[in-house]
């Protein structure tokens, strides 16, 4: 059985990124797939660039000349018809070239918005044609796998606390999935208002299902109990601070077996059942159904099985007996 602690936890993009431009411009091109998936890379936006590009040709044109030139002089200096130092004039013409050229490379490159990550855009907020300013936003970028789940637990549990512990989530949009991930981080300080410590996970996203902003209810495990006594929740009578189950006694000489009130001290409950810390045996039987009727030295009688050996209705204490109701 896994001892866990609750909470309640809320997604968030491992990376975000509001996507704007760097220069003034209109906007030429868009590739912007709202609510799509881009690739790391990948060109989003286009802004008029009609001089950067001519810039470019110029450039690249200047240093393909100066390459050819120093090319052609190379057996010109074997032959003494020109000397060393000009083959250097050469070099650097050639390397002020490639320098120019990588200048209009770089001016054309910030007309153009690419990914910084893969991830999926936001709905976007210009259009092809409209003039935009540097900082304006065009649209968001969000990493969606992995996702980080941000959640709270009390400082009490501290202690227990490290990165790598398994966290069990469910989001309300999909009740009976169970999303599985580890603790990445834990915060350096209590919150001094809550008493609460800050924890981050990290959570596969591989569907696609989550979304950053949604809330999650959160089971952290701290612990695993290998061979934890546990009972139906129904079988367990709670009254004031006392819990109690009522035991099935073996049957003796003839009559139906009955049952007896056993005093219990309970612990964790998970999927439908609860831990018995101490009071019970494994392999114990125990009165599921009709427990406000039953008193001790009360009949009972054992349900039917299901096909499995497993009292129908409900599950048996941990080990190889079955569930009783009330006769």
């Amino acid at each position: 059985m896994d001892i866990t602690i609750p909470s309640i936890g809320s997604l968030r993009a491992v990376d975000s990124v509001a996507l704007t431009t760097r220069v003034p411009g209109i906007i030429t091109n868009l590739q912007l797939p709202e609510g799509g998936l881009v690739e790391r890379g990948a060109i989003l936006v286009e802004i008029d660039s009609a001089e950067e590009r001519a810039a470019q040709r110029e450039a690249q044109v200047g240093r393909d000349n100066a390459a050819r030139d120093l090319e052609r002089s190379q057996p010109l200096v074997e032959r003494g018809i020109i000397n060393a130092t000009q083959l250097d004039d050469l070099r650097a013409r050639l390397a002020g070239a490639e320098a120019r050229l990588g200048v209009a490379d770089a001016r054309l490159a910030v007309r153009r918005v690419t990914a910084p990550f893969a991830g999926k855009i936001g709905l976007r907020q210009v259009s092809v044609g409209s003039f935009i300013s540097p900082g304006t936003v065009i649209a968001t970028l969000s990493s969606v796998n992995p996702m980080h789940l941000g959640f709270s637990i009390p400082e009490k549990h501290l202690a227990k606390l490290k990165s790598g512990l398994r966290v069990e989530a469910r989001a309300p949009a999909f009740p009976d999935r169970v999303f599985t991930g580890t603790v990445q981080a834990i915060d350096a300080s209590i919150d001094p208002g809550t008493q609460d410590i800050a924890v981050r996970a990290l959570l596969p996203n591989d569907d696609g299902l989550l979304a950053p902003g949604g809330s999650m209810n959160v089971e952290l495990v701290i612990e695993h109990i290998p061979d934890a006594i546990t009972v139906p929740e129904q079988a367990v009578l709670l009254q004031a601070t006392q819990a109690a189950v009522f035991q099935v006694l073996p049957v003796l000489k003839q009559g139906p077996p009955t049952a007896k009130r056993v005093p219990v001290v309970v612990g964790q409950r998970r999927a439908g059942r609860v831990q018995i810390v101490s009071g019970l045996s494994s392999g114990a039987e125990v009165v599921v159904q009709g427990l406000q009727q039953v008193r001790d030295g009360a009949p009972v009688a054992p349900k039917a099985s299901d096909s499995d050996g497993v009292a129908a209705g409900a599950a048996p204490v941990t080990g190889s007996s079955t569930a009783a109701s009330v006769q």
